[in-house]
């Protein structure tokens, strides 16, 4: 079983970067500036299309260790230089990858996932995403998510957004911001989410740095908690680390390792670990 996983696995990436390379040979081209130059929204009638393996690993106590894989599919297009419209789903793969919704871990460089199960198919999200300011230096928008609730026992929720860049010169740049997502239980679950990526370019085609999130808790019964996360009020450290390279015009590989309860009593034997290819189209 474990082996048959394996080459399913090696496969789905083989036909990801096998895709990628047929649509950058036969599709019009988007050539995208350096990572850190980008925007925080798409140019026009653009699309960019995101296939992302992620491998979540728990060690709750007392109950058995962890460890399972996910899928993670997602695509956007820019209605207009400043307007981007969004989709992603996601799928989890055994009994281990529900219960870590690994497809998270797949969802590279982005850290904001809430209002999921522990299906096979997570709920769907749409994202909404408005670019209000566009600074030579500093981007700020309005963004606006909504979990669709497919999955069994979850609900309908939604996620305001504050996205912000800060692009420092040409060889860095700070990705931050703040997220309120409420999941409409019972018992309503709120969250604030503080996200901080600083992201360093070192090359014209390769960039690194250190993934972050400060999240507040306000519930005191949290519906479908991940791993290691109590339940009441608190705040929780997310950290994490990504890395990307172009190796063509319009493909990106991207992979990243995050710690998502590091502040918690499970500390670093939560993880998760993905990789991921990203291709633009015109």
């Amino acid at each position: 079983m474990r082996l048959r996983l394996r080459r399913f696995l090696l496969s789905s990436l083989f036909a990801a970067a096998a895709s990628a390379g047929v649509l950058a040979s036969s599709t019009e081209a988007l050539a995208a500036p350096p990572y850190v130059d980008r925007g925080i929204t798409l140019p026009r009638h653009a699309w960019a299309f995101d296939f992302g393996l992620g491998v979540g690993h728990a060690e709750p106590d007392p109950a058995p260790t962890l460890t399972g894989p996910g899928l993670n599919f997602d695509f956007a297009v820019g209605l207009t230089r400043d307007i981007l419209l969004g989709f992603r789903a996601g799928v989890r793969l055994g009994d281990d990858g529900r219960a870590l919704r690994s497809d998270q871990y797949g969802r590279i460089f982005d850290t904001e996932t809430f209002g999921t199960g522990n299906n096979t198919f997570s709920n769907p999200e749409m994202r909404f995403r408005w670019r209000f300011v566009d600074g030579e230096v500093g981007e700020v928008g309005l963004e606006a998510r909504a979990y669709l609730p497919f999955e069994d026992g979850t609900r309908f929720g939604v996620m305001a957004g504050l996205p912000i860049a800060l692009h420092l010169g040409r060889s860095a740049r700070i990705d931050t911001g703040v997220n309120l997502p409420i999941v409409f239980y019972d018992r309503v679950n709120t969250f604030v989410s503080i996200p901080f990526d600083l992201w360093f370019q070192p090359t014209a085609k390769l960039w690194l740095g250190p993934i972050s999130a400060l999240r507040f808790s306000f519930n005191d019964r949290y519906v479908f908690p991940p791993p290691g996360v109590r339940n009441g009020s608190h705040a929780n450290l997310l950290l994490g680390f990504g890395l990307g390279y172009s190796v063509a015009p319009i493909v990106d590989l991207k992979f990243q390792a995050i710690f998502p309860t590091i502040t918690e009593t499970a500390g670093a034997r939560n993880f998760g670990v993905g990789a991921g290819v990203e291709v633009r189209i015109e």
